[in-house]
């Protein structure tokens, strides 16, 4: 990504630069051509400005190609050591001052140009006032000025949102670290209460734990994945969970899948903490409960819901905050990020159930 990021960084400056060099290269153009095909003291029609009239065809093309080669330095003197120091860091006095004393001191080395090859071309040094350059200098300098703060603006807005990108990926990567061990936390659990009943189904608990790793660890390191391997997912989990509390004739667990074919891709991870809180909260060894979860794909729409009835315990606020557990928070965030404006989930924590219903667009 760093090689990519410095590549596209490299391609952007010699761009920057090519922009620059036209700009100067087509002042640099016209002002001679200019000179040679418009000004000419005989050009009837396109005669000079009443102030170059008395100024020789020659010393006329002397005065703008001195003048065009002065551009060159003080464009890019300005465009790529005082704009970043001085105007873009809001140290406007110091710029202006800079720019000032830079124009006044290329065209004196100009004007110091220009009378040397005069003299080679003996053109006789008469005072007369010089041509009105400071127009075409202050237009060139105010186009360099303007494109220059237009690309900085450009370059800064995508350099932050590459580092929003990745301080987002940084974060979805820690809360999809912090849900795996999660994960993983309760379902040995769940395979430690069977080895505690000498359980015949502990083997087959430890396979679909397998299945479960192999899902979490791998398939889901590529970023989107098929609904339908995520409902796969959720299948196995609930599998794991029915054994666990096989023996225990209270409990109902109904999972209604209506998702339809075809190949939908969804962000994995993002049921399992509900499913997980559901069976945490849900399961009563003494009296009876429920689970029941439902998915459904309508419309370009995902419906996810799950309810379940809850342990007896008191309705307090925290303990509304406890229920949510690390899992549905880190879930939660996982959604802002994922699907900003794209999704809707209420939560309903009332004493004798809990229930949440999550719409994707998808």
């Amino acid at each position: 990504m760093f090689a990519y990021q410095r590549k596209l960084n490299l391609n952007i400056n010699q761009m920057r630069l090519l922009l620059h060099c036209g700009i100067v290269l087509i002042f640099a153009i016209i002002l001679p051509a200019w000179a040679i095909f418009f000004a000419r003291p005989d050009s009837s029609m396109f005669p000079p400005p009443p102030e170059l009239a008395h100024i020789t065809s020659n010393e006329m093309v002397i005065r703008l190609l001195t003048f065009a080669g002065a551009l060159i330095p003080i464009y890019f003197f300005n465009v790529y050591f005082l704009l970043p120091r001085f105007l873009i860091a809001r140290k406007y006095l110091i710029y202006f001052i800079a720019i000032l004393i830079s124009v006044i001191v290329v065209i004196e080395m100009a004007r110091g140009m220009q009378n040397m090859l005069m003299e080679l071309q003996q053109i006789p040094k008469i005072m007369r006032p010089p041509p009105p350059f400071i127009l075409p200098l202050a237009l060139l300098l105010g186009i360099g000025t303007s494109l220059e703060m237009v690309l900085q603006w450009e370059s800064q807005k995508r350099k932050q949102e590459t580092v929003e990108k990745e301080k987002i990926a940084a974060e979805l990567s820690f809360l999809k670290s912090q849900i795996n061990p999660h994960f993983l936390f309760n379902t040995l659990n769940n395979i430690y209460s069977l080895a505690e009943r000498n359980s015949n189904q502990t083997g087959h608990s430890i396979l679909l734990l397998s299945n479960l790793m192999r899902y979490v660890l791998y398939d889901t390191s590529e970023g989107k994945i098929l609904l339908s391997k995520e409902v796969k997912h959720l299948e196995d989990y609930i599998a794991l969970q029915r054994l666990r509390i096989a023996e225990v004739d209270t409990v109902s667990i109904e999972f209604i899948n209506e998702v339809g074919s075809g190949n939908v891709l969804i962000e994995p991870l993002i049921f399992i903490p509900f499913v997980e809180n559901a069976f945490k909260h849900g399961v009563s060894y003494t009296h009876a409960s429920f689970i029941k979860i439902e998915m459904a794909t309508k419309n370009n729409f995902l419906i996810f819901k799950v309810l379940n009835s809850k342990k007896s315990q008191p309705q307090t606020s925290h303990h509304k905050e406890k229920d949510k557990g690390v899992g549905i928070a880190n879930t939660m965030r996982r959604l802002e990020i994922l699907y900003p404006n794209l999704h809707e989930l209420k939560i309903e924590n009332e004493r004798e159930y809990y229930s949440i219903c999550l719409t994707i667009r998808l």
